[in-house]
């Protein structure tokens, strides 16, 4: 009678193993110890930003960012266990580059009033988490545009790129770094809709690129440094 107690007692914890549902993915949330601004730089890495389509890769080392809380206007801090930001690049214009094959172009970029919003998803491994990016415009915004100069006077334009809103854009990782107190957001949006007119031919792809390598640190709302974290 005791074996077979058991025997049944295994099979029966056997049973609910089985049965029991896997445990989900934590979803990821921005947390400080209070509402936090982002300061983004790039890692140094020649193309960790950079937009490719059309054969063209368009960069701007030394560039800058900043992170605020969703759709606040003007900027806000963002609230601790946000899972959605606002994010703005801040080119640095006097270094952008367009590269065509083996001809340099000297371009310009406009956001139009175009933001990105990046979402934390669910951890995937220890400390990273997935994450996704959409292209917001204001209504009647042509979106982001990237114009391509013969020269660096800007007085002749050959090719303009627009990058309209879209999303979400999967691809990229956000990493915490616990000693630092910081988060990296790295990878390559792939699938991403262009368009492109002027003197070199009228196109629209969907398979435009592009590439993400940020290092955000934050700013309480004194301005001085705070820790930020992705938890789930």
């Amino acid at each position: 009678m005791i074996k077979a107690s058991g025997l049944a007692m295994i099979t029966a914890l056997a049973a609910i193993a089985v049965s029991a549902p896997a445990a989900s993915a934590q979803q990821g949330a921005l947390t400080a110890e209070g509402p936090v601004t982002l300061v983004g730089f790039e890692p140094g890495t020649s193309g960790a930003n950079a937009f490719t389509a059309f054969g063209s890769k368009f960069e701007c080392p030394g560039s800058t960012f900043t992170g605020h809380r969703l759709g606040a206007t003007p900027d806000e801090p963002i609230e601790s266990g946000a899972e959605e930001i606002t994010a703005q690049s801040h080119y640095n214009a006097f270094e952008c580059t367009l590269e065509s094959g083996e001809t340099l172009f000297s371009p310009t970029f406009n956001r139009n009033g175009c933001d990105f919003v990046l979402g934390i998803g669910e951890e995937d491994s220890e400390h990273t988490y997935a994450a996704t990016t959409d292209i917001v415009c204001p209504e009647g915004s042509p979106g982001l545009q990237i114009d391509a100069f013969s020269g660096q006077a800007h007085g002749f334009r050959v090719c303009r790129t627009t990058f309209g809103p879209q999303g979400p854009l999967s691809g990229l990782h956000a990493s915490v770094d616990t000693e630092t107190g910081r988060v990296a957001v790295t990878g390559t949006l792939t699938g991403v809709h262009a368009e492109k007119s002027g003197l070199c031919g009228a196109a629209t792809s969907t398979e435009a690129t592009l590439h993400v390598g940020i290092g955000f640190e934050g700013e309480n709302e004194s301005g001085e440094p705070t820790d930020v974290m992705i938890t789930g």
